[in-house]
């Protein structure tokens, strides 16, 4: 039996002095309660060793833990909320665990206005990724703006090139791309968001090109970038913009190489042209408004592209050279459409990459016109840009003849053999508008129409894909001509032109597919026929 001692603290020191204001009430015994004023002894009865069970007038811990046990309420009360917190703890670590990065969100992430289609990549594709640090996905994902996300880079497409022989001539391939690529996700709610910055402007339709972001057309199988940068207002980082629309404040140049050259890493048998031009309004501005001088600009563009172990990895390190696509595989091609003299004239201070096509030299609203990027090799590229389309205040369908009939002039001129132009570059651009029409003509109504039957068909796009049928043959390395780079506004609205363009280059048969297997069941590198009976009259 357990004796009870003299009164004395549970700690075995000494008791309180009374307190005057404690009440007294609180000493009294409850029912099933024992003093913690009084010390308990345990005897060789109770069960316990005999070494527990000797000094039975000190306290000892055991003592102590035995005696917090008739402290039914108190122990309960500390029991109850243990077990709270644990709960607690456990909810966080199941839907939350360490280690995970929370995503960086910003207010033009919340206006990337188009479904995520995330895809599981295969075990053995997860292995052999190579693995991004944090820092540098936070960055991939800050420029979602502009590139998207990247689990819808992996399309069908996303590995053309790898049935293309390794000894083709770049300038001998028909490569599809994209005008004003970075205008994919610039709606009205970005620019009214960002009218403190650009002040007013027509509204975000006259600037829009795209309606697809950048690694969905990576996906699609663009392989030609159109990009037009400028200084963000803080004037530290390249931005992008649409002649004076600022297109993202979170998305930056730098941050969108990235994703390129994650891409790439993942797509090592594919290569990306990237038109870079500067094209919004606080460029060239005299430096007393407090703009940078198209000195920095040039000189931040060369130390991008050139002054890094992951730029010199991924850009091919050529001056005015166009080789062949196995010396350009798993690496971005620059094309220089900005003025590039404290570079090039730097008296071998600098080392410059990539063609040369600067603004002075490129003819405004031209529909056919040459431009000399290697003077010793006389390589040349010939462009049509007729983006403007003149005259004002004729229907919609004469806009869409005089486009059509610009491209058409320039791609037989591609597909040509004349001695003068077989081994040369061909720049055909698809694109344009006509805002000072009555009613204005926008990017997407010359390219697509309204979108619908005999709209689209009519549509620049819809001649173009109508065309490539019926004037190209089958292509995959049946009867294929050279169209060179060929670029589109809204091409996603006929889900065969971009094929259609690919089918013209010396595709070889896989021998076996690589990547995933794309969603209609095809190859990835599957030659795509099409039914041509939709143009039959």
């Amino acid at each position: 039996m357990a004796a009870v001692s003299p009164p004395e603290t549970c700690s075995g020191a000494a008791p309180r002095p009374t307190d005057p204001s404690h009440h007294p009430q609180s000493h009294e015994k409850r029912p099933g309660h024992i003093s913690c004023h009084h010390r308990i002894a345990i005897s060789p009865s109770s069960g316990l060793p005999p070494s527990h069970s000797s000094a039975p007038t000190s306290t000892s811990p055991v003592c102590h833990h035995l005696m917090c046990l008739f402290h039914p309420q108190k122990n309960w009360k500390r029991f109850f909320t243990s077990s709270i917190l644990a709960a607690i703890l456990l909810c966080t670590l199941l839907y939350e665990p360490f280690g995970w990065a929370k995503p960086v969100r910003s207010s033009e992430l919340d206006q990337v206005n188009f479904e995520l289609s995330f895809k599981v990549y295969n075990a053995s594709t997860q292995h052999s990724e190579p693995r991004q640090s944090d820092e540098t996905e936070n960055r991939i994902l800050n420029a979602a703006p502009i590139l998207g996300f990247y689990e819808q880079s992996n399309a069908k497409l996303s590995d053309w090139m790898s049935n293309v022989p390794d000894d083709t001539p770049i300038t001998s391939m028909s490569i599809p791309g994209t005008h004003d690529a970075a205008t994919w996700n610039y709606t009205q709610a970005t620019q009214d968001s960002l009218e403190a910055v650009t002040g007013k402007i027509p509204p975000a339709i006259a600037y829009q090109c795209q309606d697809r972001s950048l690694f969905q057309m990576l996906g699609d199988g663009i392989r030609f970038f159109d990009l037009r940068v400028g200084f963000l207002p803080d004037h530290q980082q390249l931005g992008f913009f649409h002649a004076s629309a600022l297109l993202s404040t979170t998305a930056t140049l730098p941050d969108v190489l990235l994703g390129f050259y994650k891409w790439l890493d993942h797509h090592p048998t594919e290569t990306i042209l990237v038109s870079i031009k500067v094209d919004n309004a606080t460029f060239g501005n005299p430096p007393s408004e407090g703009q940078p001088s198209s000195k920095n600009l040039q000189l931040m563009l060369y130390d991008l592209l050139t002054q890094s172990d992951v730029a010199r990895n991924h850009w091919l390190q050529e001056d005015s050279k166009l080789g062949t696509l196995g010396g350009a595989r798993g690496k971005m091609i620059f094309i220089q459409r900005i003025d590039w003299d404290e570079v090039r004239n730097g008296r071998g201070e600098y080392r410059p990459i990539g063609i040369p096509l600067p603004p002075r030299g490129f003819l405004e609203n031209g529909k056919n016109f040459t431009m000399v990027y290697n003077a010793a090799e006389n390589a040349r590229a010939f462009v049509e840009d007729f983006y403007d389309i003149l005259p004002y205040h004729t229907p919609l369908a004469d806009k869409f003849s005089q486009k059509f009939d610009a491209v058409h002039a320039h791609l037989r001129m591609a597909a040509s053999q004349y001695p003068d132009t077989v081994d040369q570059l061909f720049i055909t651009f698809a694109s344009g508008e006509a805002l000072r029409n009555l009613p204005p003509v926008t990017p997407k109504m010359l390219a697509i129409g309204t979108g619908e039957e005999e709209s689209l068909k009519d549509s620049v796009n819809g001649r173009i894909e109508r065309l490539l049928v019926e004037q190209y043959g089958g292509g995959g390395g049946v009867e294929w001509q050279r169209l060179g780079i060929l670029i589109f506004d809204w091409y996603h609205h006929l889900p065969g032109l971009i094929q259609l363009v690919i089918n013209q280059n010396p595709l070889t048969p896989p021998s076996s597919p690589l990547g995933s297997p794309s969603d209609d069941g095809l190859s990835q590198n599957s030659y795509l026929p099409v039914d041509d009976s939709q143009y039959s009259s």
